[in-house]
């Protein structure tokens, strides 16, 4: 079922046509799947494949946007501040996971690990990975932290290992995948990508949600 009014065109890339085989193949995929495609594809993805961020350094000119510790040194140094009062009220452990998600080009990483110099008993600590599924910006990360060689990247959180954790992200919200629901005549059901007179198109899949998992009030909501 098309919404009117929200059809999208775009330039026939090689990811748009993986897409349109996709969903001829499998019907209309989900918003989420449709942003980890165009995001995090490993040939066509945009994190996997650009330098999406700007700021200072070889990349400044290629990046699409900028982030806080790319402004000031002061961002990631308050945040290693932070970082070594959070240890202390932990009980100080002997060792910890200090967890970044969504690294960027590890300039917040560099700050906040210079300004826990002042604190050597936290360095000492301090066991450091990183989230990241973009080979780009890892290789980026590798060179803005290579005084730490101790450093270890991993594609997802199921790799840490258990113990204590501080855990980092900044402007990761953004970013993550996420599923959309649209009310439709007495239903919510999930919004997703089609293909409508051969164009991508919103569309709505027929799964719908239980009453019970609907918030208060969501009779209420408008149509769409």
């Amino acid at each position: 079922m098309a919404q009117p009014g929200t059809g999208f065109t775009s330039t026939l890339t090689p990811l748009e046509q993986e897409i349109r085989q996709r969903i001829a193949t499998d019907g209309p995929i989900s918003i989420a799947d449709y942003m980890i495609s165009c995001l995090t594809h490993p040939k066509h993805g945009y994190y996997t494949t650009s330098h999406p961020l700007g700021g200072s350094g070889p990349h400044e000119q290629s990046g699409d946007f900028i982030t806080a510790p790319e402004v000031s040194q002061m961002f990631g140094e308050l945040i290693g501040v932070w970082c070594m009062e959070v240890w202390h009220a932990m009980g100080r452990p002997d060792a910890f996971n200090l967890v970044e998600i969504g690294p960027g080009r590890g300039t917040l990483m560099k700050d906040l690990l210079r300004s826990s110099n002042a604190l050597p008993a936290f360095q000492q600590a301090m066991r450091l990975h990183l989230i990241e599924v973009s080979p780009t910006l890892i290789n980026q990360q590798k060179q803005a932290l290579q005084f730490h060689p101790s450093t270890k990247w991993h594609a997802d959180i199921e790799g840490l290992p258990k113990r204590p954790s501080i855990v980092i992200a900044n402007e990761l919200l953004d970013a993550l995948p996420f599923r959309q629901w649209c009310k439709w005549v007495e239903h919510w059901q999930e919004r997703a990508v089609g293909l409508v007179d051969g164009q991508l198109n919103f569309v709505l899949r027929p799964n719908r949600l239980h009453p019970q998992e609907l918030p208060e009030g969501h009779g209420s909501q408008p149509q769409g």
